[in-house]
């Protein structure tokens, strides 16, 4: 079922409610930017880490995308739920190590 690039899917659910280490450096690197933020983590289950809005320069409007981070390194280690929501919902979900993935699917870097 999983086809998010390769990932080794964990098959564990996801009621983990610790944040990765990054979490907090990403959502306040995007809000610099001019992202309002929001952060969903503790749902869990198929509503991934941060609900982010803001201005995307290729779709010319805003657009709101759930991101999932993930340590750098560990971007392959997903859920069962987590790999679910970014093969299906792939123009939706992010899958983010650093705030640079996020803003370069907004079109805000190259």
């Amino acid at each position: 079922m999983p086809c998010y690039r390769g990932a080794r899917v964990t098959h564990r659910p996801h009621r983990n409610t610790s944040r990765d280490t990054n979490q907090a450096d990403i959502a306040d690197e995007l809000r610099n930017a001019g992202f309002e933020v929001l952060d969903v983590s503790p749902l869990g289950g198929k509503v991934l880490d941060l609900l982010v809005i803001g201005y995307d320069v290729g779709q010319g409007r805003i657009v709101m995308r759930m991101v999932e981070v993930k340590v750098p390194g560990e971007e392959s280690n997903l859920t069962d739920d987590e790999a679910e929501m970014l093969c299906k919902w792939p123009d939706v979900c992010v899958l983010a190590a650093a705030a640079e993935d996020v803003l370069r699917v907004y079109g805000r870097i190259a």
